[in-house]
Order: structure tokens, then C-alpha cells, then sequence
């Protein structure tokens, strides 16, 4: 009766204030009541609806505007990643605002978090302070800022990761659908799909020298960013046109190395900004590294680096694959952790790392933050719900022609 008058009232509190619900329930988390975590899906959904639209997210629904009132049959056609234009177009064609999807979306992604924490935090019977450090960890290494621009990776990324844990560890392989649904939403995921089933038939796990060996040449040929060997490989397979097209795009087109929406890769700012935030992911990699157990969960880690050693001439690929890897060592760490496989006190460094990489994504964002509707997290819900964002105007009056950069500023902006 005491959880749910709890429930009750963080989510009244919710209803009053969203960013002051967070602030609670992060204090009544700290005392032992994870009840109160379900609030946080709410409140993320909540920021996600008043984000403005930008960069990657901007361009998509400025492609969705377009294909508003074409025939369902030729947004097939356009788009292998289906799911999400069509999904769009619906909602644009209705006159539904473009914000609900990115709440329902968002609310998703951190009801699949929570229920990974609550699974684990009741099977492993770990205390207050282990069950605090988790949650902490889980929720700060969803790189909200990054994903809420591409909505499509944040989902996806997700989508596997909740897979490979009710699959692998709870032995439900009905989520496989799930992860067949993930390779829809975004194209450039297939693979990562495809080795979660190859790894159930090839178990092969390598050595622990032979992962670091293997870690050493990705960063040496992503470095040297070599294109060619891939495009050989590529071109012996027998693909469709459409994927062809597909790949041509992210290896030689605008997304590839030198292509007009990776230009800002190659900034000074972009890369120490890069560099600064790869402290998180390589502290990580070296925890998986020293407290290495092999477990059914290793043949999939061997068969990622495999593809991530593959693709890493190809920037944006390598850097989606990538990010995954991150989230699927901390899987793999955090299980580790729960066993009482690895001691706390790498959990606390790799929780600094986290909340460094947070607030240096906040300094990244920090115009996002400024020129949007966040203010309306500090008011009442039903005043947020009505600041929406008139899609087309708004990119005519406040952004660039190429959606990366704001203008007619608010004085808080950073320049």
C-alpha cells in the first residue's frame, strides 16, 4: 500500500512539474524505493516532446513532408527502412503532431531500461546502494541528446539490447522478433540483427589476447579509414538495387566519409568533442577486458567486433556499430556486476565517466536546450502538451538550410 500511494503521488508531482518529479524520484531511488522508477519513461518522453526539431530529425521529417501525399506502395520503394517514414507520414497526414511519436517512442526506450534494471535488482537480491549504482549507469549511458536527434537509433539500439537480454538471459526467443522489427526501423542494423542469429548456431569465442589484438586494428583502420576493401567485399554480394543504393550512400554518397552530412565530422570541435566522450567507452571496454568471463553472451561480443573491424573505414557505420558495442559490453558488465563478478569500485569509476559524457553532451546541446520548449519541463504537463512545433515554419525562422545550426538565437545561446 506504501508503493502505490508512492506511485500516486510522483505521478501527481508529474503532473504538477516533470522536472521536479525526476528530482524526487532520483532521491527516493537513492533510499531504496525503485518503485518510484517507472516515473522516469514519463519524464524523458516528456523532454523528448519538447525538443526541437534539428540536424538528423529535422531532415527526416522534412523527407516525410514530402512523401505526405504520396502512394503507401512508393514510400516502400523510397525507403528499405520502412517502418518509421510510414509511421510519420501517418501521423503528419492525420494533422497528429510530430511530438507524440517522439513521446511514445522515448517512453519505450526507457520502459525497456527499467525493466531491465527491475528484473535484474529482484533476481540478483542486490542491495540499496548496488541497485542505485545500476540504475544510474543504465539511465546515463542512454546518450539522450545523440539519439533524440535520430530517434531511429535510439529505438533500434534499444530494441537489440532488450532482445539480447530477455534471449539470452531469460530464455524468451519470441524476442527475436522483436530484433527482425529493429532491422526495419533502421536499414543500416541489419547485420547487427543477422549476428544475433548467427551467434546462436556459432558459439566461437576468442581468446582474450586476440580481442585486444582485434581492438587494436579497429582503431588503426578506422584511423586510416581505407575504403576500398570494403567496397570489394561489398561488391560481390548478391544484393537488390535498393540496398545497393543503400550502401552507396553511407560509403560513398552524403553520408559517406567526405559526404555533405558528415562534414562536420571532420571539425576541430566535432573531434575533441569525440575524443572527450570515448573516455566512457574505452574505460568500459577495458573493464569488460580485466574482468573478462566467458559466458553464452561472448559469441555474440566476438561476432560484433568482427563486423565492427569490417566496417570501420565506413564512418557512419562504424560509428552506429560502435555505439552498439557500447551498450552491449555494458550488458555484459553490468550481469557481471549483479553476479558479484566484478567489484563496485569499477562501477563508480565508469559511473564518472557516464555523467562526464552527460554533461559534455549537455555543453554540446546547449543551444537545443535554449532555442526550444524544455522550460515547459519545470510547468505543468498540460502546458507542454500544447507546445508544439509548426514544422515547416519553424525550420524557415530558426534553422539552417542544412537543419545543423540555429538561427534568430536566444541571447542564452553559445556561440
Amino acid at each position: 500500500m506504501k508503493y502505490i500511494n508512492n506511485n500516486k503521488s510522483i505521478f501527481g508531482i508529474y503532473l504538477i512539474s516533470p522536472a521536479l518529479s525526476f528530482i524526487i524520484s532520483i532521491n527516493r531511488m537513492y533510499k531504496g524505493d525503485f518503485s518510484v522508477c517507472w516515473i522516469v519513461p514519463f519524464v524523458m518522453a516528456t523532454f523528448a516532446y519538447l525538443f526541437p526539431p534539428y540536424s538528423d530529425f529535422a531532415r527526416n521529417l522534412d523527407l516525410v513532408y514530402e512523401l505526405k501525399d504520396m502512394p503507401v506502395e512508393l514510400v516502400f520503394l523510397r525507403n528499405s527502412d520502412f517502418v518509421v517514414p510510414l509511421i510519420e507520414r501517418f501521423f503528419v497526414k492525420n494533422n497528429i503532431p510530430i511530438e507524440f511519436f517522439r513521446f511514445i517512442y522515448t517512453f519505450v526506450v526507457y520502459y525497456w531500461m527499467n525493466s531491465i534494471f527491475l528484473d535484474l535488482y529482484k533476481k540478483r537480491c542486490l542491495s540499496i546502494r548496488q541497485g542505485f549504482y545500476l540504475w544510474c549507469l543504465l539511465f546515463l549511458t542512454i546518450s539522450f541528446f545523440a539519439y533524440i536527434i535520430n530517434l531511429r537509433t535510439l529505438f533500434v539500439n534499444y530494441s537489440l539490447l532488450y532482445s539480447i537480454y530477455k534471449i539470452y538471459y531469460c530464455g524468451k526467443n519470441r524476442y527475436y522478433l522483436l530484433a527482425i522489427f529493429a532491422g526495419f526501423v533502421h536499414f543500416a542494423y541489419i547485420p547487427v540483427v543477422g549476428i544475433l542469429f548467427l551467434s546462436r548456431f556459432v558459439r566461437y569465442e576468442l581468446s582474450l589476447s586476440w580481442k585486444v589484438v582485434i581492438s587494436i586494428l579497429i582503431i588503426v583502420l578506422s584511423s586510416l579509414a581505407e575504403m576500398n576493401f570494403f567496397l570489394d567485399v561489398v561488391s560481390v554480394l548478391p544484393l537488390n538495387d535498393l540496398i545497393a543504393k543503400k550502401i552507396e550512400i553511407y560509403t560513398v554518397g552524403e553520408w559517406g566519409a567526405n559526404g555533405d552530412l558528415t562534414k562536420h565530422m571532420h571539425t576541430t570541435n566535432y573531434i575533441i568533442y569525440t575524443t572527450l566522450a570515448s573516455f566512457s567507452l574505452y574505460y568500459l571496454y577495458i573493464v569488460y577486458l580485466k574482468n573478462y568471463c566467458s559466458n553464452k553472451y561472448e559469441g555474440y561480443i566476438t561476432i560484433l567486433l568482427g563486423l565492427l573491424l569490417f566496417t570501420s573505414p565506413v564512418t557512419s557505420l562504424f560509428t552506429r556499430y560502435l555505439a552498439f558495442l557500447n551498450s552491449a559490453l555494458l550488458l555484459h558488465v553490468i550481469i557481471a556486476y549483479s553476479d558479484g563478478k566484478i567489484p563496485g569500485k569499477y562501477i563508480r569509476n565508469l559511473l564518472c565517466f557516464q555523467l562526464f559524457t552527460t554533461l559534455l553532451n549537455v555543453y554540446a546541446n546547449w543551444n537545443c536546450l535554449v532555442n526550444g520548449n524544455i522550460i515547459f519541463l519545470l510547468l505543468p504537463v498540460p502546458l507542454a502538451i500544447f507546445q508544439t512545433y509548426d514544422f515547416l515554419e519553424w525550420c524557415k525562422l530558426r534553422l539552417t538550410d542544412d537543419f545543423n545550426d540555429f538561427i534568430n538565437k536566444s541571447i542564452f545561446s553559445r556561440q
